[in-house]
């Protein structure tokens, strides 16, 4: 076996596309890493690998960019523990750690028990996830309001709900100016929505695609607000319209341990494709 390690994005995306492909929506984390790779000048901070067998093939793509997830996929879903064990060796050769990892469950624990092994380094589970895709939007019972793009002018508050939903997601802390900052990018993209009733009352946004997928994140009502159906509305809304923009279908992630946004997502039609276990390392 032999560990690519490429130096660009553009080299990256030629050597991965069509292996990540096979299962595009399971591996969209790997588009938005090569788009925002694509986008910089300077990929020096990524990790960008593969690990291929003798005659080329690969077994294995692996893309981080600090300090989100390293995440590995595994062609076709199709792993043991001998590539597992080939990578981990690899990481550690190349110097790079692995202290936050995401990917399917066996794949995570296999791999982070094989690096434990070999480093001493433990993990603990950080969050399960789960990816909901949906192509038809059920019929619903909508809740007083109405469904348009956030504007400029909503700023202000919207800071706070987007710097909220941080620690809600398990994201990392409360913080304001990372908050503005996700807040004023989705808006200035034109991707973030709200349901209005009299006032905002929920927003989700638009947040990237893969070439037939549309992905919703950023789905956040206010503590007060919430049980009123406002979340649902919202998301469906944004669900329809985009998939009447031509996409194949819309995806999700929620965290399994949320009862509430699970069953928000059920019940616009989305249903669950994939799971994933996100692993942290012991401090």
């Amino acid at each position: 076996m032999r560990f690519n390690n490429y130096k660009t994005a553009a080299q990256f995306s030629a050597a991965v596309t069509d292996t990540i492909g096979r299962h595009e929506i399971q591996n969209n984390l790997f588009y938005r890493n090569i788009e925002t790779g694509l986008k910089s000048a300077d990929n020096s901070n990524m990790v960008m690998a593969t690990v291929t067998d003798d005659r080329g093939k690969i077994l294995l793509t692996v893309v981080q960019t600090p300090p989100n997830p390293l995440l590995v996929y595994a062609t076709d879903n199709k792993y043991d523990e001998e590539t597992l064990s080939f990578l981990a060796g690899s990481l550690i050769k190349k110097g790079i750690e692995l202290n936050i990892t995401m990917s399917d469950k066996g794949l995570a624990k296999t791999l982070t028990d094989i690096y434990t092994g070999m480093t001493g380094k433990s993990f603990y589970v950080h969050e399960n996830l789960v990816l909901y895709t949906i192509d038809k939007v059920n019929e619903l019972t909508m809740p007083s309001g109405y469904f348009r793009r956030a504007e400029p002018s909503e700023l202000y508050y919207l800071s706070y709900w987007a710097a909220d939903f941080i620690p809600a997601c398990h994201l990392g802390d409360y913080n304001l100016e990372t908050g503005r900052n996700a807040a004023k990018r989705l808006i200035d993209e034109g991707g973030l929505y709200v349901w209005v009733d009299k006032t905002p009352v929920s927003a989700a946004a638009y947040v990237r695609s893969t070439p037939n997928c549309a992905f919703i994140g950023q789905v956040y009502t206010p503590p007060h607000l919430r049980g009123k159906g406002y979340s649902t509305a919202c998301v469906s809304h944004l669900t329809h319209k985009l998939l009447n923009e031509g996409f194949s279908k819309c995806g999700l992630y929620a965290d399994c341990a949320n009862p509430y946004s699970n069953k928000v997502y059920r019940k616009i039609g989305y249903e669950a494709v994939f799971y994933y276990d996100q692993y942290r390392q012991n401090n």
